[in-house]
């Protein structure tokens, strides 16, 4: 079976000079910049969030066990015969709230306090600079596909900006007599999938415009199409949210096990079971048969060159155990499909961000670039620029891909937004 992603113009010393570099430079001016915090709404939700803190707390089911104490957590739940475990880390607590219904109430409590503790820790209390703005240091050399991490910078300030709740992006705002502007890549992992596999369907489901993240939260979830984008009750995500995780897992060839631990984990209120994950991969590999083809593709492929290189010209050498005995998919497996289509929209929306700075810059635009998300590009201009920015940073997004499906090069639509804060940008 051919690997496309083997064959295409660039190389890595073309993605270094072209992409990565200026892409890494952009990021330092950025991170340079910073964003404006509308320190009064931040401090009234933080204030909020304390006294959820204690009412969660102080909640009849936690029985007086401090539930940031992972001491008193284990001598309760051991009391309950629980579990001899000697962490009762997050993962291992979900762990036992799947396997023992009779204490989920109580696990479930004790996440919650640690969720909106470090939301409060993380976000709302993030150290500024003397000038009140909120900065994040991006770096794209931590990790192996090459997509951007963020954190607190060199001085301990700021936080992370990336994985940033959009609940709390209300109080990041731009400067006075701005707008704020946000423009993302529609579904580009998914794309990426489809046209990496060559798969008819599912490339034509995209050609077609269809919301594949709907068609599969839709059979998902039962629920009408109009209602996709709904907020699930008790969460703060949407069917759709989930039919993009969903989407995203199963082109990663996640596990049943792995696929109904992840959506418990995001959203406890489904009841999602292993049962029904198992229906939807199966529905998912029938429906879309060329991704199950490019997977088993590159099993064969990892069996005799374990280097993959990326449709950018990144290569990556795969250094994980691989057994005869092995199951499939492995671990190594799993790695390698999820690789390829995280390293290709990592490297497509880099040069996005490169060009959309340097038009931005070129054109004399009362406009700059702020903050850079693993599938969004944010910032700031003056109102009477705001169709301009449009026109450049969907342009830069939407730039082809070096992958094509017959004579459809791979191009990815942009939504745009814009409002008084990052929050109200959101496409």
């Amino acid at each position: 079976m051919r690997i496309p992603m083997t064959k295409s113009e660039w190389n890595p010393e073309r993605l270094f000079s072209e992409i990565v570099m200026p892409a890494q430079m952009e990021l330092i001016r950025m991170e340079y910049r910073g964003v404006r915090v509308d320190e009064n709404l931040r401090q009234s939700r933080k204030a909020e969030f304390e006294q959820r803190i204690e009412e969660l707390k102080s909640d009849p089911v936690l029985e007086g066990v401090n539930p940031w104490s992972p001491d008193q957590v284990k001598e309760k739940l051991r009391s309950w015969k629980v579990t001899r475990a000697r962490s009762v880390d997050e993962r291992t607590l979900k762990k036992i709230r799947a396997k023992r219904p009779d204490v989920a109430a109580f696990v479930t409590q004790v996440l919650e306090c640690r969720k909106a503790r470090k939301l409060k820790s993380t976000y709302m209390e993030a150290k500024t600079h003397d000038d009140g703005r909120l900065r994040t240091s991006y770096r794209l050399f931590t990790v192996e596909t090459g997509r951007g991490r963020s954190g607190k910078d060199v001085f301990d300030l700021g936080t992370n900006m990336q994985n940033f709740p959009q609940s709390q992006r209300d109080w990041i705002v731009p400067d006075p007599g701005k707008v704020f502007w946000a423009a993302d890549a529609s579904q580009i992992e998914a794309r990426v999938v489809a046209w990496l596999a060559q798969d008819d369907t599912y490339v034509h489901s995209f050609i077609e415009g269809h919301d594949v993240h709907t068609e599969h939260a839709v059979a998902m979830f039962n629920v009408p199409e109009e209602r996709v984008r709904d907020t699930i009750p008790g969460s703060e995500r949407s069917y759709r949210d989930s039919g993009k995780r969903v989407t995203h897992s199963w082109g990663y060839w996640i596990s049943p096990y792995g696929l109904a631990a992840r959506i418990n984990d995001e959203i406890p209120e489904l009841e999602y079971s292993v049962r029904d994950a198992e229906n939807h991969l199966r529905a998912l590999d029938k429906l879309r048969p060329g991704v199950v083809r490019w997977r088993l593709g590159l099993v064969e492929h990892l069996k005799s060159n374990r280097t993959l290189v990326t449709p950018f010209g990144r290569p990556r050498t795969f250094m994980g155990i691989s057994r005869a005995s092995d199951p499939i998919p492995s671990g190594l497996h799993r790695e390698a499909v999820a690789h390829l289509p995280q390293s290709t929209a990592g490297d497509h929306m880099h040069r996005a961000l490169v060009q959309t700075a340097n038009e931005l810059r070129r054109r004399g635009l009362d406009a700059e670039c702020l903050l850079y998300t693993h599938d969004e590009i944010a910032g700031q201009c003056a109102p009477e620029h705001l169709d301009a920015v449009r026109e450049v940073v969907c342009g830069a997004i939407q730039t082809p891909m070096p992958l094509t499906y017959g004579s459809y090069a791979l191009e990815c639509p942009a939504d745009f937004g814009s409002g008084p804060s990052w929050k109200d940008s959101h496409p």
